[in-house]
């Protein structure tokens, strides 16, 4: 299987990018964040509520917008594709109002929730056994940071080698998205618009 980095242009002059409306963000603080299962420190903020509102620069749409914070919008084309076609790695698709200047525009966009990847979990399991006698190893090496949290959580990990995501994050980088070779052959075979060109072949 091969595996790529999406590394997209955010900026692209042939395509909307987007930005959330900063007024209308609101955080869950009473949700637990997101943690590194290995070294228990957090990976993720507080959980975003309510309806996200996104101002793009312009009207021409693809079927992934990308933005500010971290943002990854799909089209209602692109929802339906990856549920006909069984695309795995997508925990939840929230729908997003699109205002472009003060227009709210008709196209129905949907936020992303896309699922960590425990494929480092086996190199893992071996630096955190050095990590519970050796306390100078400063990062945890799943996640990559200095770690106060338990050093001996690899112990309730479970793997699945079987468990494959199609598109995901990992928890070492965790700003960047990847996918494997289904994933890319699904985008061209569904004419995918704006993705094509952003896919960097890693191993």
């Amino acid at each position: 299987m091969n595996y790529y980095k999406i590394d997209p242009d955010i900026f692209s002059e042939k395509w909307a990018y987007g930005e959330v409306y900063s007024k209308c963000i609101k955080y869950d603080h009473t949700i637990k964040p997101i943690t590194c299962p290995l070294c228990g420190r957090d990976i993720e903020g507080s959980k975003w509520l309510g309806t996200y509102d996104i101002i793009v620069n312009k009207k021409k749409l693809g079927d992934i917008i990308y933005g500010i914070p971290n943002l990854f919008l799909v089209s209602e084309r692109f929802v339906s594709a990856c549920r006909k076609f069984n695309i795995k790695g997508f925990s939840n698709f929230i729908e997003v109002n699109l205002y472009y200047r003060s227009e709210k525009l008709d196209d129905r966009y949907f936020q992303t929730e896309i699922n960590y990847s425990m494929k480092k979990v086996d190199f893992a399991k071996e630096q955190n056994r050095k990590r519970v006698t050796n306390k100078s190893l400063p990062k945890c090496s799943l996640c990559m940071k200095s770690g106060n949290g338990d050093l001996d959580n690899w112990k309730k990990i479970y793997f699945n080698e079987d468990l494959e995501f199609d598109i995901f994050k990992i928890y070492e980088r965790r700003g960047e998205l990847y996918c494997n070779q289904n994933f890319v052959d699904f985008c061209r075979n569904n004419d995918i618009t704006n993705i094509g060109n952003y896919f960097k072949e890693i191993y």
